[in-house]
């Protein structure tokens, strides 16, 4: 860990993402969000919030920016 990488709460989290907790919780419970249990409580750190945007863009954005149909959207 990065001595500069922040911990934060899952509320930290749900904020910056404009989601609610319980959406964070799931992306924890799937996987697709590390962090680090303390307790009953999660932190996550920064770098890796960071890490899940930059997977999410990539993944979402690429076949848009492409022409491409979303996933999910071919027959519409």
């Amino acid at each position: 860990m990065d001595t500069d990488d922040r911990l934060l709460t899952v509320r930290e989290v749900a904020q910056t993402m404009r989601v609610s907790n319980m959406t964070v919780y799931r992306l924890i419970k799937s996987g697709d969000l590390q962090a680090i249990r303390v307790g009953r409580n999660f932190r996550i750190r920064e770098s890796d919030v960071d890490r899940y945007f930059e997977a999410g863009t990539v993944a979402t954005l690429a076949p848009a920016l492409l022409g491409e149909p979303l996933p999910g959207m071919q027959d519409r």
